[in-house]
């Protein structure tokens, strides 16, 4: 077992790239500075930094002082993705097939060359195919000493059971709107341009659209997102003022990316759920900046009537993230909830 950190070298200096978690990072840091467990599963909304802060618990097990970046020859082969005791799966969008999960197997039986450990990490793991799962559950029921896989996930209930038995689960929640403006403002909160057109968001709004989740906050704050957000929230009022149109719809279709569709359905939802709270409760919206279409068109209907389409956008942005067509659901919907005025 690792030798524990001197008091110079508390837990309270690892992690320190990583915002909120407090509790996660307490058990983590023990783990790094003592015997890890063979298989983690951290789990939690998109956005809140998991795949983070499974890298910063990565540096910190292969670092021979068992530190987060203290900027020796393994934390920045890490940071440069060329550690030799490191294999990161990640596919992005694509389903992890058999020849990767075997690829990780094999690899995982030879014995590391600069750190005590060999390490892998797997982010989505939900999308772990079915033959891949049942490779990758032979390494999780048979793990050789020296290995430490570390699955990472927004749908833990899509893996198979037998796969998060084995796992010592790690549950991640939203960060809260004080860690999230404090590290905008620290961190600065946007490019340039922003500041320049005088259109930056504040921090505060930013944490607002985020809610809790710092990936989305950082993507937000882009330009052409922010662009993106106005653009969404235009087709928003006039859908809440009663006239939606189909080539609303088509715009956002035309994308091509069911990312799009995605972010419209959100930001149309916190619009309805403005919608439904200005006239009861104004101090709690999110969109701030929004005041005089939200002063201009809650008062048309009941909060109820308002309340009532958060749950149809609900249902429909429930559908999204699955293979179904949008490209029927969504002018539907849109036209629903013009026609509700």
């Amino acid at each position: 077992m690792r030798d524990a950190l001197s008091a110079d070298h508390s837990m309270s200096k690892l992690f320190p790239t990583i915002v909120g978690h407090a509790r996660v990072k307490s058990m983590l840091a023990r783990a790094a500075q003592g015997t890890p467990s063979h298989s983690y599963l951290f789990f939690g909304p998109e956005g809140v930094g998991k795949m983070l802060m499974a890298l910063a618990f990565v540096r910190a097990m292969l670092c021979p002082k068992a530190l987060d970046g203290c900027q020796c020859p393994s934390c920045r082969l890490v940071e440069a993705g060329t550690h030799p005791d490191l294999r990161v799966l990640s596919l992005g969008n694509e389903s992890i097939k058999l020849e990767e999960a075997r690829r990780l197997r094999e690899s995982s039986v030879m014995s590391p060359l600069l750190s005590p450990y060999r390490i892998n990490v797997i982010d989505q793991a939900d999308r772990l195919t079915a033959e891949a799962s049942a490779s990758l559950l032979k390494l999780l029921e048979e793990p050789p000493p020296a290995v430490v896989n570390i699955l990472v996930s927004a749908r833990p209930d899509a893996l198979p059971a037998t796969i998060r038995s084995r796992c010592l689960e790690i549950p991640f929640g939203y960060l809260s709107r004080v860690d999230l403006v404090t590290h905008l403002e620290t961190h600065g909160v946007g490019p340039s341009i922003h500041r320049e057109a005088g259109a930056f968001p504040e921090p505060e709004l930013l944490a607002r659209i985020a809610g809790g989740r710092m990936g989305e906050a950082l993507r937000w704050r882009e330009t052409e997102a922010w662009k993106k957000r106005q653009q969404y929230l235009e087709i928003s009022w006039e859908v809440a003022a009663g006239t939606p149109s189909f080539t609303q719809s088509d715009a956002i279709l035309k994308e091509k990316d069911k990312r799009a569709a995605v972010d419209f359905l959100r930001i149309l939802y916190c619009a309805w759920r403005d919608l439904s709270l200005w006239c009861v409760a104004p101090q709690v919206v999110i969109n701030t900046d929004q005041s005089q279409h939200l002063a201009q068109i809650a008062p048309r209907r009941l909060p109820a009537v308002w309340a009532s389409g958060c749950r149809r956008i609900e249902d429909v942005l429930g559908l999204a993230t699955s293979p179904v067509n949008m490209s029927m659901l969504l002018p539907v919907l849109l036209f629903q909830l013009g026609g509700a005025c």
